[in-house]
């Protein structure tokens, strides 16, 4: 004898699938949203710091001042707004114009800031030594976005050249 099988879904099944699916869909976007800030924020925080060290690193190497500034062309130093890009060249007898370009960072996503607590901070000059004399202890740099203070990141740079975070950012 033979039976009846059936194949397939019937349309309440695949309405019911459609609705989970759905229901799913409304709750995975808006924290997919928030993953994608949180990994852009990070992401910019660590090629911050990483052209950070790489400047310290470099200064040691070369025996000579090297500099980090926030350079909108990707040549000269152009002003504090790290917005539109930086650069770290080396500079010796301190002037950026004799020196040359080790890395030329563009500007960054659209949405954070760089936000200085210090004016020294505009200009961040590592000496042959990896020290930097002229920032003040406790000088933060705050990367921020529009989520603001509750999700920014922010770098320490110490005397010493040491770049660190878990300071209290300032947007």
């Amino acid at each position: 004898m033979k039976t009846n099988q059936q194949s397939g879904m019937t349309l309440i099944e695949l309405m019911l699938t459609l609705l989970i699916a759905g229901i799913v869909m409304i709750l995975a976007v808006p924290n997919m949203n928030e993953f994608v800030k949180n990994e852009r924020l990070t992401g910019f925080t660590n090629s911050f710091r990483l052209d950070l060290m790489l400047a310290k690193s470099k200064a040691v190497e070369l025996n000579t001042p090297v500099i980090i500034c926030a350079s909108d062309d990707g040549e000269t130093c152009t002003g504090d707004d790290y917005n539109q890009g930086w650069i770290v060249s080396t500079a010796p007898d301190g002037n950026i114009n004799d020196g040359e370009l080790i890395k030329v960072q563009q500007e960054m996503t659209a949405g954070i800031s760089v936000v200085l607590n210090d004016n020294a901070l505009s200009t961040i000059t590592f000496d042959a030594r990896g020290f930097v004399p002229d920032v003040p202890a406790g000088s933060v740099i705050s990367l921020c976005d529009d989520r603001g203070e509750d999700h920014a990141r922010a770098l320490t740079v110490s005397p010493t050249g040491r770049a660190s975070s878990g300071a209290e950012p300032s947007c």
